[in-house]
């Protein structure tokens, strides 16, 4: 497990909590993060670096499967930002109507994006995996947080919640 961390037993993914309020992400952790995503047969999973929901900002430590991304959806009235740590991926940017209207490529030279409420937005793993820092702010509110876009006609894997994702 990560320590410093305790696992969130209400999440839809493998979540974990931070256990004191002053933290620091290495090397070390990033390798916990990922053996635990291997040991659940590469499921997506993230180290909230916040002690709990209820926080006023929250950063997440997410790491993300090719394939297994949150579908696209938008934050009512919530601003985040992504911050990439290892691997590619693109931030997708949808109109009303579900066409694409911009896309962030990022990687090694363009590791920062930020998407503004009321976006429809998306992530699109481009490596076999991703790491990234996703910052938003508190708190998380399940029920009215998020609005699935409605071009949508599949419901999201149990997995994909992130994010980007419980994003």
């Amino acid at each position: 497990m990560l320590e410093h961390y305790r696992l969130d037993p209400t999440a839809r993914t493998i979540s974990f909590y931070a256990t004191q309020e002053n933290v620091a992400v290495s090397e070390r952790m990033i390798s916990q993060l990922l053996g635990v995503s291997i040991e659940h047969e590469n499921a997506n999973v993230r180290a909230c670096l916040h002690c709990d929901a209820g926080d006023v900002f929250h950063q997440m430590l997410i790491l993300e499967w090719m394939g297994n991304s949150f579908p696209a959806h938008r934050h009512p009235a919530k601003s985040e930002g992504y911050h990439l740590m290892h691997g590619r991926m693109d931030v997708i940017l949808y109109n009303e109507d579900g066409s694409e209207r911009e896309r962030f490529e990022m990687n090694v030279e363009n590791p920062i994006a930020r998407v503004g409420p009321q976006t429809f937005h998306a992530l699109e793993i481009r490596s076999p995996y991703a790491i990234y820092l996703e910052s938003k702010p508190g708190p998380f509110l399940r029920d009215t947080d998020k609005i699935m876009a409605p071009w949508l006609t599949a419901s999201p894997s149990p997995d994909a919640e992130s994010a980007p994702s419980a994003r």
